[in-house]
């Protein structure tokens, strides 16, 4: 995957009305859903081999760095990580990849949380607009529909802004839209990031329809949008020797045990085997807060968050995630919060079951 670009390196969820598990796509007749559908594709294919590659005599808790992705459980990672003795435990949301391997003892591993970003933006709602007047739909279609997805602080930050590599790439940068090469190896403006799904969109001849969602009442603003946040590489991890443990949400705390254990005998990482596609989770509403209909996103919106502005995470998402249910996996990670593994500020990460 050396030097390839987001167009043919990272994907789009593909929004195919049938769940399926199969790499074995039915053909697509729409240009937009079917680059969509070959960008899903090339992300879970350069997902499973950064999963795969294992460095070799690799030092877990010397060289593995835990990447924070708030509200999907960074706390519980970052305090998890401690216990287990890695020198390298951070709690601090803007680390990226590209950002630790520009310093003078780079991490040869990472690890990653991946949950629903709806969920993720349930979440910061709740934890700091709980006394606001507005719903959580409200504000999103006031502010971020409507506006600026900018709102929206860094704790909502796409996972995948934590892979990509700015270094040398071409981005609009002042009011007129003129582009000059970015010095940076880090891209901070998420909201650029955001913008850059309805841009791929677009770019395929669907200006106000990503497959299956009307997103033609959505503010985007193309100079910040375009080209940056399509054409921007991933980290190739065969060329720079590191693995990624990507965990997810629902079994954070044994998928973390279980990936440091692997890793600290140099045992192969297996990946998912099939490729989930328009598969969502299955939400309980008995674990959002009181009222629900304030804190939990319409289905609407939930898949205009997902799928529009987020679908190169929801890939990851249902990739890793959303494949056989493990009830094992999952009452051990209950288990795990009930005895203080979990940090206290997450105690309830509103995970909804699978």
């Amino acid at each position: 995957m050396r030097g390839c670009l987001l167009t043919t390196c990272v994907a789009a969820a593909a929004f195919a009305a049938v769940p399926t598990t199969s790499r074995q796509l039915a053909p697509l007749t729409h240009t937009a859903q079917a680059a969509a559908s070959n960008r899903t594709e090339a992300l879970v294919e350069w997902a499973d081999k950064c999963a795969a590659v294992l460095p070799p005599s690799l030092d877990v808790q010397k060289d593995c760095f835990n990447l924070a992705i708030a509200g999907a459980g960074s706390r519980t990672i970052y305090q998890s990580a401690k216990q287990a003795g890695w020198s390298r435990a951070v709690h601090e949301h803007g680390f990226t990849v590209m950002k630790q391997l520009a310093t003078s003892s780079p991490p040869r591993c990472f690890v990653v949380q991946l949950r629903e970003p709806a969920a993720r933006l349930e979440s910061w709602y709740k934890d700091d607009c709980g006394s606001c007047s507005d719903s959580l739909d409200e504000y999103f279609e006031k502010i971020i529909l409507g506006k600026n997805p900018s709102a929206i602080p860094s704790r909502n930050y796409p996972v995948n802004w934590y892979f990509r590599n700015y270094s040398g790439v071409e981005t609009t940068v002042d009011g007129n839209g003129q582009r000059k090469v970015s010095p940076s190896d880090d891209y901070t403006d998420h909201s650029a990031v955001l913008w850059g799904a309805l841009s791929f969109y677009k770019e395929h001849g669907d200006e106000t329809q990503v497959p299956g969602i009307d997103v033609s009442h959505v503010h985007m603003d193309e100079k910040q949008a375009a080209p940056a946040t399509v054409d921007a590489p991933l980290v190739d991890c065969e060329e720079k020797q590191i693995v990624i443990g990507f965990l997810c949400a629902e079994t954070l705390v044994p998928s973390f045990e279980a990936f440091s254990s692997s890793a600290k005998a140099g045992e192969a990482i297996t990946p998912p085997t099939g490729l989930q596609v328009g598969v969502n989770p299955v939400l309980n509403v008995s674990k959002y807060p009181l009222p629900t209909d304030k804190f939990m996103m319409s289905e609407a919106n939930r898949r205009i968050w997902n799928d529009a502005f987020n679908f190169d995470d929801m890939a990851l998402y249902r990739h890793f995630c959303l494949g056989e249910v493990d009830d094992a996996l999952i009452q051990q990670n209950a288990d795990a919060a009930g005895e203080g593994a979990i940090g206290s500020h997450h105690k309830d990460l509103n995970i909804p079951s699978a």
